[in-house]
């Protein structure tokens, strides 16, 4: 966070406004005396302009009583911030603040040196701020299974078959490789619920953002997500797996949408192994939504600038890096791959599970799967990427950098057929599956983005959302 008082910029800024309100009221009297006025609606416009560069932008680190209720959304005043990095433009002038307040309510400025930890921020990428309202989560007692159900129903895995949703452009690498798959999938909804962490709680978690089943919400379960729903990863309802993360917001508190995701199934460190399926109705969570540090998060994660669609992998690290406009900001997260052959669930969603070494799985979890890993690319055409942040670095009390609390859920509901064909033909077989390919004669049918129209363009604008547009999606 950038942490620093406000002090002298202010005072300055607060004499600007006087001296050029006064300015402003010396024209107005000269202007009546040559019986030419100044229609009061443009005086009020120019004493809005002057007062606009004295105003700071809050962002709130209180906590609400009504559990906890997204502080990250608790914004005020007004929408004006100094912008001096490379291909900025400036919106104010020298003395514009940022404040945000503490978790004791405490205001403190943008920038300078963090006062509580001494760590040194980096100012030159600030841009525009937008204002946004409190909004509360939203509850609701309707699963989106059933607001969603067309109306001829939803199809269970019996009445879905893989020809109906697979193609024969497949795309195979024996180049030496760990046996893999890839699939693509995209950002389809956003809601405060998590159906692992607050299962039937609708609104109880902070913002998360929603790939693969449409119907996913907090009512979701093994059985729910099985039987209904569509997909937006490639194979659609072959692949009802529900994957979240935390939402990214930028450093304008708007939602920014990933270009796309892509998510592996990989024997990675247990090749060679005999990896065995997903149980029925697995879930488990990667990473700590509770950190206050990076060392208290022990998952594989990395932050970097950098996507397949972009070059290179550059600045990797535990939080969020200053990405020049471009770039493209990836998280990649990897989740454990051994399981303990008996609990499908545990008391804080993670001890069922573990990471292997380089080696073997431990004995007290002895089953090999495949491990997960997503990799999620943002575009930043737009802005530098230093100041954003997650919703769960920003939440319950937690006003930390950006990727601190990095985590994410993973909820499996593959068709049978499907993942036996994956593991069969690319996990155990050591072959490279790009693409969506599960076979050497069946690839996963393409599924769209609901908000770009070619996922691989570097060159599109970025899709941002206020947190409202996100949830009436």
């Amino acid at each position: 966070m950038r942490i620093k008082r406000i002090g002298k910029s202010f005072i300055i800024s607060y004499v600007a406004f006087f001296l050029l309100t006064i300015s402003a009221a010396v024209v107005v009297i000269a202007t009546q005396t040559s019986t030419t006025s100044l229609a009061s609606s443009e005086l009020e416009t120019a004493e809005t302009d002057a007062a606009l560069k004295s105003k700071t932008v809050i962002r709130s680190g209180s906590s609400s009583d009504q559990n906890d209720i997204q502080k990250e959304l608790s914004i005020s005043a007004t929408t004006v911030l100094k912008a001096n990095g490379a291909g900025a433009t400036s919106n104010i002038d020298e003395g514009g603040v940022l404040a945000f307040k503490d978790s004791t309510g405490t205001s403190t400025g943008s920038g300078g040196a963090d006062t509580t930890t001494g760590t040194t921020h980096n100012d030159s990428t600030k841009k525009t701020t937008t204002t946004a309202p409190y909004i509360p989560p939203v509850t609701s007692s309707q699963s989106r299974s059933s607001l969603l159900e067309p109306s001829t129903g939803w199809k269970d895995f019996s009445q879905i078959s893989l020809a109906q949703y697979t193609n024969n452009n497949v795309i195979l690498s024996t180049s030496g490789e760990h046996g893999a798959i890839r699939v693509s999938c995209h950002a389809n909804h956003f809601n405060f619920d998590d159906p692992i962490v607050y299962p039937g709680q609708s609104g109880k978690a902070h913002l998360h953002m929603f790939f693969g089943n449409t119907t996913a919400d907090a009512y979701s379960t093994a059985s729910s997500l099985q039987n209904t729903g569509d997909s937006t990863c490639q194979g659609g309802p072959l692949n009802r797996s529900s994957y979240w993360i935390p939402v990214l917001f930028d450093q304008n508190n708007q939602v920014r949408v990933p270009n796309y995701g892509l998510f592996y199934y990989k024997s990675g460190a247990l090749h060679g192994q005999n990896i065995q399926a997903f149980p029925e109705g697995l879930r488990m969570i990667a990473g700590n939504a509770s950190a206050t540090t990076t060392a208290q998060n022990e998952a594989f994660y990395d932050w970097y600038c950098g996507s397949p669609i972009t070059s290179g992998a550059t600045q990797k690290g535990k939080t969020i890096p200053n990405c020049a406009p471009g770039t493209f900001l990836t998280l990649s997260l990897a989740f454990p791959n051994c399981w303990d052959g008996v609990n499908l669930d545990s008391a804080n969603h993670k001890s069922h599970v573990a990471y292997s070494d380089w080696t073997q799985c431990p004995s007290s979890h002895p089953v090999p799967m495949p491990q997960v890993t997503y990799n999620i690319h943002w575009n930043n055409n737009d802005t530098y990427t230093g100041d954003w942040y997650l919703s769960s670095d920003s939440h319950g009390g937690h006003n930390v950098d950006g990727g601190t609390t990095t985590h994410g859920d993973w909820f499996g509901a593959w068709h049978p057929d499907a993942i036996e064909q994956i593991i069969n033909n690319c996990t155990n077989a050591n072959i490279d599956c790009k693409g969506g390919t599960i076979s050497s004669t069946m690839r996963l049918n393409d599924q769209s983005s609901p908000w770009l129209s070619n996922i691989f363009d570097a060159t599109v604008d970025p899709v941002t959302l206020t947190v409202n547009e996100a949830l009436a999606y």
